[in-house]
Order: C-alpha cells, then structure tokens, then sequence
C-alpha cells in the first residue's frame, strides 16, 4: 500500500502550498527561503532509494496468533495526516509492527484552529482504518485509533447534533467509519503521525525510527500501552 513516504511528500506540498498563497505566476522569482528549502528536498530526494521495505507485514515463517490496527492521526497549522500500523503477535508471544498505510493533507488556504485540523486528521484517519479492516479482515473489536488531542477525543465522546456544522460532520463520519470506544488518547512524542503533519527532508525520513516502526511500546504487551487519561465530552 501506499503512503510510506508521506512526511516527505507533505514537505513538498507544504511548499507549493506557500507559493499559491503567496500568489507566486509561472514566470515569477520564487522567494529565496521556498527556493533554498526546494534545492534541498530534490536534491536528497535520491536517498530515499537506500529504504528498504519488506513486502510482508511479518515473517513469513510466523504463526500469528493476534492481529491488531492501530491508527494514529495528528495536524499543524500546515497539514494533518494519518499512519495505520499491523500489529502481530506470534505463537512465541513475539510481537511484530508494520507500516501499512499513510496520508497526509495539506490545510485548507481558510485557516482552521488547530483542534479543528486535529478533527480533520482523525476523520482521515477513520476512513483509513476502516478501509484496511475492510482490506486485512481485521474485527472492529481489534481495531485502536490514537490521537494526542483531547478536544478530539471530548467531541467523539459527545453527540454530534450538540455541535455546529463543520464539527459536528466531521464527528458524525469518524463516529460511523470506527466506534468511539476504539479512540485513545496518546503523548504527542509517541504520535508517528507527528512528522507527516509537519513535513519531513528525505535524510529526515530515512532515519525516522518513529516513523517507520510506531512507537516502541506498540511490541510490547497492552499493559505497558500509554495510560488512558479521564476525558470530558465537549460542548
């Protein structure tokens, strides 16, 4: 699937993203900082090649025994994204965790607060999840969304029809695509979605450990998972 590259994909759209705004024509000087930050990115752009990623989520050999997705979304006032992860745990107890698929947009031009775009990333998030459970035959009781929000997590926990349009909507579909009781909330240092909200140069990505494997706790036992903190409904 596709997506592994997204935080430095989002880099670039960042950037063009400047220049419409910036209402730069085909044929006008491109502003010396948009400049220098575009040299860099295609010039590092080949190192991307040195990835390699494996065509399978787990080894082969493996019996897996539990099969879980955990989906982690975030946003800037740049972008928001969302990273669905596999997570397999083995007849041996070993536990295995793979990228399966991201993506990331970037903000509408009309800015939005920050809890919103946060809302805009968990709604992405929903449609990826649900998805790759379609795709992966993955049960909704085994399916974990995670954001570092918790006016997110306030708004799923209340009935959409309180809210105005643009929040309620969005409550509504992410409510529909995966169940409320299946979002948790997670630190922002533990997010992999962190990066692809904020954009990523190709020798960033490369040696993105976060990025490429979830955080660390995700192959270790769900009682070493983050903490669940008491979360308000919103109003």
């Amino acid at each position: 699937m596709l997506g592994w590259f997204a935080p430095s994909v989002i880099y670039v759209k960042i950037l063009l993203q400047r220049l419409w705004e910036a209402k730069i024509e085909w044929d006008d000087p491109v502003p010396p900082d948009v400049q220098s930050s575009w040299e860099r990115w295609r010039t590092e752009l080949p190192a991307l090649s040195q990835k390699f990623i494996a065509r399978s989520y787990f080894p082969k050999d493996v019996n897996a025994t539990s099969v879980q997705l955990h989906g982690f979304s975030d946003a800037s006032e740049q972008a928001y994204a969302a990273v669905v992860y596999l997570r397999t745990v083995d007849s041996n107890g070993t536990v295995h965790a793979s990228l399966v698929m991201a993506k990331t947009k970037v903000a509408p031009i009309k800015r939005l607060t920050v809890p919103r775009l946060e809302l805009c990333g968990a709604n992405l998030l929903a449609s990826l999840l649900h998805h790759t459970q379609e795709v992966l035959k993955v049960p909704s009781s085994q399916v974990f969304a995670w954001t570092d929000s918790t006016v997110v997590l306030g708004w799923l926990s209340g009935n959409p029809h309180r809210f105005k349009t643009f929040v309620g909507n969005r409550v509504s579909n992410t409510m529909e695509l995966v169940h409320p009781n299946r979002w948790h909330h997670v630190p922002g240092t533990d997010n992999p979605a962190d990066c692809a909200s904020r954009g990523l140069l190709p020798s960033e990505l490369l040696q993105h450990t976060l990025w490429w494997n979830g955080p660390p706790w995700l192959r270790k036992s769900d009682a070493e998972w983050p903490v669940e903190l008491p979360i308000l409904p919103q109003v």
